[in-house]
């Protein structure tokens, strides 16, 4: 699941625990309002994972900052207004199923952009010296559910001269994307991954000269060493 499914989860079973209640509570547990439950519900949820209490305070801090931006939507004053003690009332539960409506719309345009830039990527194909490439198309789980076009490639490993899968950056596309965008950005992520592969085959004495990888501040350092005719 990723962050908005868990809010919509949460507040679903908010909603469903909680409609005939006096107080918030989450498994029988007082809770101080909507952004303590989403945290009752994501902890719980996730108390059989292995994954390190770092990461999940990680995790809970950012599904709340998504949830007070849902809030902020509705509200002057944010999470503030939903985090401080309250009853179990009809705006309490109102606000949660507007959020509810809000994220859930947004999920099904996602999903519908996702299959749409999919369907218009099946038509390509690239490869270059013989060396094949792959086109991958995702949601970015870490950054609001964007769609991108990523580049994956195997390849020698300049330093261990072992074979290994590689991916490009990551190339953002607009919510009001053309298919034309979509192939053309494609073109570019294409473009740029051969470019690299292209930087790094050029040597001078055996090592790389335009090294891609090379830290810019390091360029800057140099950048004044130019070459000027005797």
């Amino acid at each position: 699941m990723n962050e908005k499914e868990i809010i919509v989860a949460a507040l679903k079973h908010f909603i469903r625990y909680n409609k005939n209640r006096k107080e918030i509570s989450f498994k029988g547990n007082k809770t101080v309002g909507l952004c303590s439950y989403i945290e009752h519900y994501y902890r719980d949820l996730t108390k059989n994972n292995n994954e390190r209490t770092s990461f999940k305070d990680y995790q809970v801090n950012k599904l709340l900052h998504i949830f007070d931006s849902y809030v902020k939507t509705y509200f002057l004053y944010g999470t503030y207004w939903v985090s401080t003690p309250w009853k179990v009332n009809s705006k309490r539960l109102s606000v949660a199923k507007k959020i509810i409506d809000k994220i859930e719309k947004e999920l099904k345009e996602d999903s519908l952009m996702i299959n749409r830039a999919k369907k218009v990527t099946s038509r390509i194909s690239f490869s270059c010296l013989e060396k094949e490439f792959k086109l991958l198309v995702e949601n970015d789980k870490k950054g609001g559910e964007r769609v991108y076009l990523q580049v994956s490639y195997d390849s020698i490993c300049t330093k261990t001269g072992k074979k290994d899968n590689w991916k490009g950056r990551k190339w953002y596309l607009s919510e009001h994307m053309t298919d034309d965008e979509v192939v053309k950005t494609a073109y570019v992520a294409f473009e740029a991954a051969v470019k690299h592969e292209i930087m790094e085959g050029f040597k001078v004495d055996g090592k790389i000269l335009f090294n891609p990888h090379v830290d810019f501040e390091k360029l800057l350092s140099v950048s004044g060493n130019e070459v000027f005719r005797s």
